[in-house]
């Protein structure tokens, strides 16, 4: 059964930035084009993750580390901290002359989530058996034997980091629809949800615009009183939203917190 969580959004980064809405189909019913941010990995099955580091403090001096999660973190040592759900926490280190790693928090012993790296030591330490890792991921000491994995990870030189997560892209496909008995058409937005995973709905009346969090529906009339989407299982989301503008466009994102 699907659930929805009330938002706190001092807890929650956005976004993880994915897939595309085709304007073809909603320029002649809406009479104005809506668009959406199109994933160029989407072929690969891959999400992107923007992040500025403006909104970072730790990640804007050398040594400095982040934590963020897609998915819930549960138990504690020595059989956990795990992801409840698919994906570990994202662990992100500056390096000198704005150098950064991006590296998967699963440790390579018995799969417990590592802990941010340390910025006397430049090291992260697993907290279930005490294996320790280097700033990039290398492996340093202790009872693990290989490196935590990397995910490429890209820097425009101002302030945006941008971190290619495998398996976490979609694609998102809309229809325009018109309810017998709501004030106007709605569009409805399907995509590939994954368990415990939080999506939300942003809209931009253009590219140089701030992205607003629109509210949804889960069925063509009901009330747009949802912000948030989350499952207990993989399944195939279907959410309505009602056109924010003249012009615009629109997005499904996922929710990431640090952690």
């Amino acid at each position: 059964m699907d659930t929805n969580h009330a938002p706190d959004r001092r807890r929650f980064i956005k976004t993880v930035a994915v897939t595309s809405v085709c304007s073809t189909l909603l320029g002649k019913a809406w009479n104005h084009v809506l668009a959406a941010e199109v994933n160029l990995h989407s072929a690969s099955t891959a999400g992107i993750l923007r992040l500025n580091l403006s909104k970072f403090p730790a990640l804007q001096t050398e040594s400095g580390s982040v934590r963020l999660g897609l998915n819930p973190i549960r138990g504690n040592p020595p059989s956990g901290p795990t992801p409840n759900g698919p994906y570990y926490p994202i662990l992100i280190n500056r390096g000198p002359n704005t150098t950064f790693f991006a590296l998967n928090s699963r440790c390579t012993h018995q799969s417990c989530a590592v802990d941010i790296m340390d910025p006397s030591s430049n090291e992260m330490t697993c907290p279930c058996h005490g294996s320790v890792f280097a700033i990039d991921g290398r492996r340093l000491r202790g009872q693990a034997n290989q490196a935590l994995a990397k995910f490429a990870i890209a820097f425009d030189g101002t302030d945006t980091l941008s971190i290619t997560i495998p398996n976490l892209g979609y694609s998102v496909t809309a229809a325009d629809v018109q309810p017998g008995a709501g004030p106007g058409a709605r569009l409805k937005m399907q995509f590939a949800a994954l368990r415990n995973v939080e999506y939300e709905v942003q809209w931009r009346e253009s590219l140089n615009k701030e992205a607003v969090v629109v509210p949804f529906s889960r069925t063509a009339e009901g009330g747009l009183d949802e912000t948030v989407f989350t499952s207990t299982t993989n399944t195939t989301a279907g959410i309505f939203i009602e056109r924010q503008g003249e012009t615009g466009f629109c997005t499904v994102a996922v929710r990431v917190a640090e952690i």
